[in-house]
């Protein structure tokens, strides 16, 4: 569409402005016929205060664009079943806006884990939250990708960032510990055999 064109004019790659909510945007047409029909500063006034609404609306969505950090660490190097996954998340706003809203979602493929979360974080300030998940199954599963989405205060626009940045995770199987087999009181081991065959066989040949 031309409007999302527009709207997304000259963002990087994986960051998406998206018109949420556009129905008041058809006022704008009618107020405008209002004041041919009957001039008023009445229906100038809705008009500028609408068209006002929208503008900041996008200004503020705008000012977020790579003023919007996001970090995701994992704790632990090897993970066996049984075993919990911590992962730590920062979200920084080095914008002099707030973000009244965030929503982190998730697409990890590790059984059980969900570690989407909605948060509020204040102009030049970060945020940071934990996620554990129980290891229930061996094998290899993904970690990521997210997208980040907040928006204006006014709900007109939203913003989205697409990370397709993704690691392995290997969950090993647990290995069970098995007691040091105890051989029967009067029984031979395979080496002691073998040692007494060949004392036996120097004694003949002496």
């Amino acid at each position: 569409m031309a409007l999302e064109r527009l709207l997304n004019r000259h963002l990087p790659a994986g960051w998406r402005i998206e018109l949420r909510n556009g129905w008041p945007l058809l006022f704008i047409p009618l107020l405008l016929f209002m004041q041919l029909l009957g001039p008023s500063p009445i229906w100038v006034a809705l008009l500028i205060s609408l068209a006002g609404l929208y503008a900041v609306s996008y200004l503020w969505v705008r000012n977020q664009v790579l003023q919007l950090f996001f970090e995701r660490h994992r704790e632990g190097a090897m993970l066996v079943v049984g075993d919990s996954l911590q992962e730590r998340f920062v979200i920084r706003n080095d914008s002099t806006l707030p973000l009244h809203w965030l929503e982190f979602a998730d697409r990890s493929l590790l059984p059980g884990y969900n570690p989407r979360q909605v948060v509020s974080c204040g102009g030049g300030s970060s945020y940071q939250w934990r996620a554990e998940a129980h290891c229930t199954q061996r094998g290899v599963f993904r970690l990521g990708p997210h997208t980040l989405r907040t928006g204006d205060p006014f709900g007109f626009f939203s913003l989205e960032v697409v990370d397709t940045r993704s690691e392995s995770l290997l969950v090993y199987p647990r290995v069970a510990h098995i007691p040091p087999l105890a051989l029967p009181r009067g029984s031979l081991s395979g080496q002691d055999r073998r040692r007494r065959a060949h004392t036996g066989s120097e004694r003949s040949q002496a």
